[in-house]
């Protein structure tokens, strides 16, 4: 009912630029082709510097943002994209009965700009959206 993919690769700068992205920061957002509403909240907040940390994710419809569904699938991807690598942990994910996703084991190990792609699922519709975190505080 629920994944994680944390993709891990070797650290290799790319071309994108990560102090020069243009992104923002969102904690909740329509999926890609609007069928999922998703949204997540830190534990820690906010999220620290190579400490590991707790994502809460949700689930809700595109349409109606007040319906979070107890019956959906999750699965996230994180990346760096300046340096074309995962994070060096792999998150435990863990459904509550209210359709809560705990993702335990988070760790930003470098500075800079993160993504974590959101994919949900439900009734056979798969929608993803990504979400920019740009990690963390001096």
């Amino acid at each position: 009912m629920y994944a994680l993919l944390a993709l891990m690769a070797g650290c290799t700068p790319t071309d994108a630029a990560a102090d020069d992205t243009g992104w923002v920061e969102n904690v909740a957002q329509v999926s890609d082709d609007g069928a999922f509403y998703l949204m997540y909240s830190s534990d820690p907040d906010p999220i620290p510097f190579n400490e590991p940390f707790t994502l809460y994710w949700m689930v809700h419809d595109g349409t109606d943002h007040s319906l979070m569904f107890d019956d959906a699938s999750l699965e996230l991807a994180v990346n760096m994209p300046a340096h074309g690598h995962g994070m060096n942990t792999e998150p435990n994910i863990v459904m509550d009965e209210f359709g809560t996703f705990a993702v335990e084991g988070f760790l930003f190990h470098m500075r800079g700009w993160w993504t974590i792609t959101a994919t949900g699922t439900r009734d056979g519709v798969t929608d993803s959206s990504t979400f920019y975190v740009e990690c963390c505080d001096e």
